[in-house]
């Protein structure tokens, strides 16, 4: 079974290449080094500070925040898991594990010294497209949470002749029976969990012909019209 990223583009006439990933034997493996994780430079606390390691070499690991003891700060971190071929026959049907998260929270971080926003990304051998998911980092004084604020990737997925996009619906600890889109871990602790996905039906937005925008338009000038004369 392959997989086809496909551009979107607006202009008139353009020429597209799709990129092709074979997911027959393995997209994702243990020891897979394409999880990565980034930091958005909107909305952060102006005192977070953090830095990006390699996880041995299988991921990436966040360590985040400012400490006034010898504890390490907050640590986030997530791998690239195998997905077998069975999985990547059924991508369609069910939510599938693709990657791992690891959640540290430290008791001594000071308020405001971690990044609050970090993003999940996503690579395929063979692929230049990545695939980026938004999460929210929130410290709670006892307990740190993680959440899935975008789950949605851009890229257009061409998939068995249907098209997806590739949706990060949260995390789980029993094997995808019950997803959450948050996941706790108490100060002294670190928590794991299965991160999930599912492929998401893509319907591109329908433009409407001249005539039924101009209906439209009508329309809504005669519902500004009606609220004018009421006001």
């Amino acid at each position: 079974m392959s997989l086809f990223i496909k551009p979107i583009f607006v202009a008139a006439a353009s020429i597209t290449v799709f990129a092709t990933t074979t997911l027959s034997h393995a997209a994702f493996y243990s020891g897979w080094s394409y999880a990565g994780i980034e930091i958005p430079s909107e909305g952060q606390p102006s005192a977070a500070q953090g830095n990006i390691t390699n996880h041995t070499g299988v991921g990436k690991l966040l360590y985040t925040g400012k400490t006034w003891t010898s504890y390490s700060p907050h640590a986030v971190r997530n791998e690239g898991e195998y997905i077998t071929s069975s999985v990547s026959n059924n991508m369609d049907r069910t939510p599938f594990k693709g990657m791992e998260l690891y959640l540290w929270s430290s008791p001594s971080v000071y308020s405001g010294s971690y990044y609050r926003y970090i993003d999940f990304t996503l690579k395929m051998p063979g692929v230049s497209d990545q695939f980026k998911f938004n999460l929210e980092l929130i410290d709670y004084g006892s307990s740190i949470k993680l959440n899935v604020l975008d789950g949605l990737a851009d890229p257009i997925i061409d998939y068995k002749g249907k098209e997806y996009q590739l949706e990060m619906l949260g995390f789980s600890n029993n094997n995808g029976n019950t997803i959450c889109d948050s996941w706790c871990s108490p100060d002294y602790q670190a928590k794991t969990a299965d991160v999930m996905f599912q492929l998401k039906e893509y319907h591109a937005p329908q433009v409407p012909t001249p005539a039924s925008a101009s209906i439209t338009l009508g329309l809504l000038g005669f519902a500004a019209l009606k609220r004018r004369r009421r006001a």
